[in-house]
Order: C-alpha cells, then structure tokens, then sequence
C-alpha cells in the first residue's frame, strides 16, 4: 500500500476528484443530450437528481480509490459510503424510469404472454389468428408479470416497476459478487462501475429478460461458489443454487451456460490424479465427486424433460439448434461480436446509436478496439488460468449465443451482452491484476497501484456520462410519431371490427392496444424496387391483410412500404382519423 500523510492523502482526493470532474465536463461538453420534449417534464429537477447522483458517486469514487492507495483496514464509514455511493446509481435509475412501453416487440410479446397465461392457462401467440402455442418463450417474466396483469390489466407502470426492482436489487448482489475476491474498497468500485453502464439503467426502462436475468445469474454464481466452497453437503445452500440456476434459465435459454459453467468449473476443482490413483477406487464416495453429481444429474434432467415439453407443441430449442446452419450463422455472428464487445464498455457515441439517436454512429473497428479485445481476453485468460468461476461462465455464455443466435446485428447483441457488463470487467480489472503483478516485480509499486483504478475511474466517468442520455433523452424513439402510432393503434381497436387483420410494423404492439391480429409490414432486409412491390401486393392479398398502419418510425417502412401504398390508390384506401396528424396513416386493404 502507499503510505502517505494525511494531508498528502486529502491532496490526493482532490486532485482525483477534479480530474474526474474535469474528464466528465469534457464527456458532457463532446455529447449534449438535450431534453427529449416528447415526455413534457420538469427539466429541473432530472437535472438535480442527475447530478446529485453524479457528484456524489464521484466523491465516493474518490473515496474509495483513496482508501485503497492508503488504507490498510476497512473502517466503520465505509459501509456508509458504500450506501450513498449505491444510493448515487439508484438516483441515475429513478432519473432514467418512465412509464411510456417501449417500441420493441420482445417486450410487447413477454406482456402477451402473461396475458395468455392469466386468461387461457398457457402461453399462446395471441397477437396471430390461429393463436398458436408457443413453446420457445421463456416462461418466468410472464409468469412474474401475470399477477400483474390480473390487477390492473395492460398496464405499464407497475410492469416497469418490477423490472426496476430486479434492476436496483442487482446492485446489491454485484457488490457481493466483487466481495467474494476483493477488498471492500475495490469491490465498491467495481460495483459502481458495472451498476452504472448505461446499458444496464436503460434495461430497467424496458419489460424485457435483462433486469431479471442479471439478478438470478449473480444469485445463481454466488450460491455455486458456495457450494464448491463448503466442506460439506449443504441441503439448503444445494437445493439454493439449483433453484437459481433454474430460475436463470427459465428467465432466458442462455441461462443453460451457467449448468455448463458450474459443471466444468467443479470438474477442474478436483484432484483427477490422486482421485484414480486412490487404491479404494471409492471415487463416488469423494465429496468432490458427489457434488459435480449432484448438481449436473438433476439439472441436465430438467432440461432434456423441458425440451421435450417443448418438442410435444410443435418446436423445441434444442430442435433449432440441430437444424442450425452453424458454420453460416457462427461466422456472422463472430463479426458481430467483433464490433460490438469492446463498444459496449468504453464508447459512448456507440451507446447512443443504441439508443436509436440518429447523430451517432456505432464506432468503427479499428486498432484501438482490438486492443480492448485483446484485453479483454488476456483478462479472460489469467482468470481460466486462476480457475474463476466466471471465467468458466463467460466462456460458454459466449460460445453459446454465438452457436445458437439468428440475429446478428450489432444492436441485438449489445442487448444480448448487456447482462455479462459486470462480468466483462471483472475480465478488465484481472487484466489490470496482471499488469500490477508486471509492475510489481520491475519495482514500479506506486504505477501499479494506480493503474487499474484509473482505468476503472475511466470506466465509471463513461459510464455516468451516458447515463445523462438515460435521464435525459430516454430514446430516441419516444416521439411524436411514435405517440401517433400507439394513437393509431388505440383507433383500430376502438374502430375497427374484430376480426380485422393489421399489417403494421409493430405487429404485437397493435394487438397490446388493440386487441387485433396482425402481421409485420417489414423487415430490416426490405428494400424497394418493381419486383418488391410486387411481392408484397401479393403477401397483403393472400394474407387477407384489411388494414395497414403505415408509421413514420421505421425507415425501412418509408423507403419501402410507403411507395408501395403510393403507387396503388385503387387497392388502398387513406382512413380519417383525426389527431394523428399525419406522423401516420391507417388505410383500408381494398378487394383486388
């Protein structure tokens, strides 16, 4: 530790402190983020809760860096620091809520879900006329939101609250998630830094998988750590971690990594050499091997039992994966992964591309982020070496989004990386472990103290910095045109008779505020020529497709499915509507 006197170490703090400030100020200065109009609130005081948040997280952050430059035993204030400095991220959460549902269709299928559960017992696709099963959709949130929706319906406030609650309640297991390997002072601060990535505070404003899946998986790797440590067989810290392993996967398909993870990692605990050479051969006896038994038999079994659930409605996970044009899809998938993993953690213009702003670009690869990459799994790497769990959790998460995912696009996997952020920096900081043992051994101790919480400090300003956008601006797609087109919709099921089909661009969205079937209008691959238009005339006629909500918030409907409506007035037919004032247009399908 570097030893210092007091006035030396106040010194110290301030000069942290106004580099931190100085560096935020640029950040603020580079990304202005003006108020988003469409919410109509009081600026002033998001303004204060934000910087209220801001401006004591970084006089904790200081805080907390001092300590670890100079302190050598934890004191009774730091637990209360570490309360306000938890207590600064939630204000950047609160900052950030707000009750609009958000233009993605994922999170108006998870609302579907849970309405087909509380009216038909099942889970159903409720938004298409043959209101098929479907047995892909992962079960929790839907089961957690039906209660909600026997209460008060389709509503989108205390949905959002309960995904917050999953959000906020994170924080906390992070921080006991660091403290399994690190000092109180250091696990402050990459608690912070992984609780405030913007990715996370913006997947609290969505009903998605994020929040909730996040929570479960940190429960989920504190509890097999648990058991790997306990000399003896607990019941309950057993029957504790299957449960959240359980519950992870139910959250999400790729909570199936963490049984894979679990499972190599206590394979790798054991000693495989004495183990065969023990002249009683009484391997199962070994309370090593019983645990590897237990854990991997009756969780494996779950699943197989659950994938043949699947199978008897019509289409299992498994199934998709066998049919998988692997080597096709696994290459994309790489090049996605490749521009996306470091973005995700250090470039703020790539965050609000994210978020649909139209002035960013996501940041281009080039030699800076190969070099995070290269970080990024050197880091990875030293922890395999040191046989950490999370190591072990990373690896088949990744392995397994990139063998099993059909979606590569950059956006899509931001989110679907959003939930391994915190773990991503524990990768960075054991990156950092490495350069500090380098320094350490060249007699530069005062340089390898500092390092890693600089680049952390970095990290957490970045971070706080996007977080303005959170508080400020929401999304991009919160609108004008979007309100129009929930107006819109609302229209159509107030106006239009039941058995109507809507072609729109936000299928399950219009069935939420309509109660109508539909279809999608587009794709992100349409693009418009002779032979286009053609093709969709007959879709729309085979469909039996009566009515489209032509929006004004998806660029690909107005390159695509605007000229088609435009050059056919005797096959479509403009409805009035009043107060959509032309950010959409509902138009009647006529007979042709």
């Amino acid at each position: 530790m570097l030893r210092n006197s007091l006035s030396t170490q106040m010194w110290a703090f301030v000069v942290a402190a106004s580099y931190f400030i100085s560096l935020l100020l640029y950040q603020w200065s580079k990304y202005p983020d003006a108020f988003n109009a469409y919410f109509q609130y009081d600026s002033s005081w998001l303004n204060s809760l934000y910087y209220v948040g801001v401006l004591s997280g970084i006089c904790c952050l200081c805080y907390f860096i001092w300590q670890e430059l100079g302190a050598d035993e934890t004191r009774k204030s730091d637990w209360k620091i570490m309360g306000v400095f938890l207590l600064s991220g939630v204000l950047l959460y609160l900052g950030s809520f707000h009750g609009v549902l958000a233009p993605n269709g994922d999170n108006a299928e998870y609302i579907i879900n849970a309405k087909s559960l509380v009216e038909r017992g099942k889970i159903l696709r409720l938004d298409v006329p043959s209101e098929t099963p479907n047995p892909l959709a992962s079960p929790l949130l839907p089961l957690m939101l039906a209660p909600i929706y026997m209460i008060w319906g389709f509503s989108v406030l205390p949905m959002k609250i309960l995904i917050l609650l999953f959000c906020l309640g994170s924080g906390i297991l992070l921080y006991i998630f660091f403290r399994q390997d690190y000092t109180v002072s250091r696990s402050a601060i990459l608690t912070m830094v992984s609780f405030t990535s913007p990715f996370l505070v913006a997947s609290s404003n969505t009903i998605m998988t994020e929040g909730p899946y996040l929570f479960f998986s940190l429960l989920a790797l504190i509890y097999i750590r648990k058991y790997w440590l306990s000399n003896v067989f607990s019941v309950t810290v057993y029957l504790l971690m299957l449960l959240f392993i359980i519950l992870t996967y139910l959250t999400r398909a790729v909570g199936a990594s963490l049984l894979l993870a679990a499972f190599l990692f206590l394979l790798t605990t054991v000693s495989w050499k004495k183990t065969i050479r023990d002249p009683g051969r009484n391997w199962f006896g070994k309370i090593e091997i019983k645990k590897i038994l237990w854990l991997f038999i009756p969780v494996f079994a779950g699943m197989v039992l659950w994938q043949v659930m699947q199978a008897q409605q019509g289409v299992s996970q498994m199934g998709i994966l066998i049919n998988f044009d692997l080597l096709h899809h696994l290459s994309d998938n790489l090049v996605t992964l490749k521009n996306t993993l470091g973005q995700i953690l250090f470039s703020p213009s790539s965050f609000r591309w994210y978020k649909q702003s139209a002035d960013y670009d996501l940041a281009s690869f080039n030699m800076v982020w190969l070099i995070i990459l290269l970080v990024l799994f050197i880091g990875l790497g030293f922890d395999l070496y040191r046989r950490r769990l999370v190591a072990f959790y990373t690896i088949c998460f990744v392995v397994l989004v990139l063998m099993a995912s059909q979606t590569p696009q950059e956006r899509v996997f931001m989110r679907y990386f959003s939930v391994m952020i915190p773990f991503l920096i524990y990768h960075l900081h054991s990156f950092t472990e490495l350069i500090t043992i380098v320094l350490n051994r060249n007699q530069a101790r005062p340089l390898a103290a500092i390092i890693p919480l600089l680049i952390l400090g970095h990290l957490y300003i970045a971070n706080i910095s996007s977080d303005r956008y959170n508080v400020r601006v929401k999304s991009a797609v919160f609108n004008d045109w979007y309100e129009s087109f929930l107006s819109a919709s609302k229209w159509c099921g107030e106006n239009l008779p039941g058995d109507s089909y809507v072609m729109s661009v936000k299928p399950r969205i219009v069935y939420l505020y309509s109660g109508l079937h539909g279809m999608a209008a587009t794709n992100d691959r349409d693009v418009y020529s002779e032979v286009y238009e053609k093709n969709k005339l007959d879709e729309i006629k085979a469909k039996k497709v009566t009515h489209i909500i032509v929006d004004a918030i998806s660029k690909v409907s107005m390159e695509s499915l605007y000229p088609v409506i435009q050059n056919n007035p005797d096959k479509f037919e403009k409805l009035p509507i009043p107060g959509l004032d032309d950010k959409c247009t509902v138009v009647r399908v006529r007979d042709f």
